[in-house]
């Protein structure tokens, strides 16, 4: 039983445990092996987390973001075997996922050296935007995807509020109106 086997060998090894640290977290997913057994929330679950096979291990970043799955666990004869298998795509994974955390973050610093920003919403979400134009009541953002969002004021934490207010009273920032 692939799914007997994952447990036994993989996710109650210490090993295993002390890999994944503090870093992410991941879900384990296993269904009925008779297709006829799911229910209408195993299909949709299969379908939206992209599950390939079972059981599955889906992989969360910090934030809730799925950043990887791996599915199935290889029924080969030998332990050794599955288990070296399974750590070398869990390892593959980790990796690609700390390279892209990494480019991330590098990618960040570059944007606030352009002057941007994280800009706090009133009921508490986050917009890493570069205030491009504003007046007394709207602003205009450029996300870090490079698309432009018009933002009423209102909506933002009365700090960010009051930053553009000031800005535009001092004219620091071009005027919503101007081209």
């Amino acid at each position: 039983n692939p799914s007997l086997l994952l447990v036994t060998e993989i996710l109650n090894d210490t090993s295993f445990a002390e890999k994944t640290g503090g870093d992410f977290v991941f879900s384990y997913v296993d269904f009925p092996q008779n297709k006829n057994d799911w229910s209408e929330t195993h299909k949709k679950l299969k379908d939206y987390f992209g599950v390939k096979g079972f059981p599955a291990l889906i992989f969360f970043d910090s934030n809730g973001k799925q950043f990887g799955k791996i599915s199935g666990y290889k029924a080969l004869s030998e332990k050794t075997e599955r288990m070296f298998l399974f750590n070398v795509e869990f390892d593959q994974l980790v990796k690609t996922q700390k390279d892209e955390e990494r480019r991330n973050a590098e990618r960040r610093v570059t944007l606030e050296e352009e002057g941007y920003r994280d800009w706090e919403s009133a009921k508490g979400s986050t917009l890493f935007a570069k205030l491009m134009k504003a007046n007394e009541t709207i602003a205009m953002f450029k996300d870090e995807d490079r698309r432009m969002r018009k933002v009423q004021l209102e909506q933002l934490d009365l700090a960010g509020r009051a930053l553009i207010q000031r800005m535009v009273k001092a004219k620091h920032v071009p005027d919503l109106a101007s081209k």
